[in-house]
């Protein structure tokens, strides 16, 4: 398989990021807005991430709603802000729309789907590629959907991010 540039990479989970929030405003409403993007965590890092087409399909606030959330979710886990992709790619998957990460996305209360932001304490970066992968080969009758074909880089950023959340 060969590597997708990150310009594409890029634009594709920008498109992607496009398709799934179309249908739920453009993001999480419950971000924390105190935190700014000039300081703040792995702000620099999400910076590097992002380019125009990929801001302009998040809807109406664009990356600036995206990035508070996830600069807060690594401030209050103590996250190093190399994780700020895997952050960002957990934000525009499509993850919360059943699963919670911190106080985005949908409480367990309303779905079968479990509360993310502590997994890293009971699963593997391993254990967690291998759900993304093949969410039914992990848990038989699983209705998580596999993003196996997501670049392999999205899978391993994201991977990451979770398994660090402690």
């Amino acid at each position: 398989m060969c590597a997708m540039p990150p310009v594409v990479r890029v634009v594709a989970t920008g498109v992607l990021a496009a398709a799934l929030l179309a249908g739920c405003g453009g993001g999480s409403s419950s971000a924390k807005k105190n935190v700014g993007t000039t300081n703040a965590v792995g702000a620099s890092q999400l910076a590097a991430a992002e380019t125009p087409q990929f801001c302009s399909g998040l809807g109406v606030n664009g990356c600036s709603e995206v990035n508070t959330t996830v600069e807060t979710w690594l401030a209050d886990a103590h996250l190093q802000p190399t994780y700020a992709a895997g952050g960002l790619d957990l934000a525009v998957s499509g993850c919360l729309n059943c699963h919670m990460y911190e106080k985005s996305g949908v409480p367990p209360n309303r779905s079968k789907a479990p509360d993310l932001t502590h997994i890293g304490g009971s699963r593997s970066e391993a254990q967690i590629l291998a759900v993304l992968r093949c969410p039914t080969c992990v848990e038989p009758g699983s209705t998580m959907p596999s993003y196996k074909t997501l670049p392999k880089q999205t899978l391993d950023q994201l991977a990451a991010f979770l398994a660090a959340s402690h």
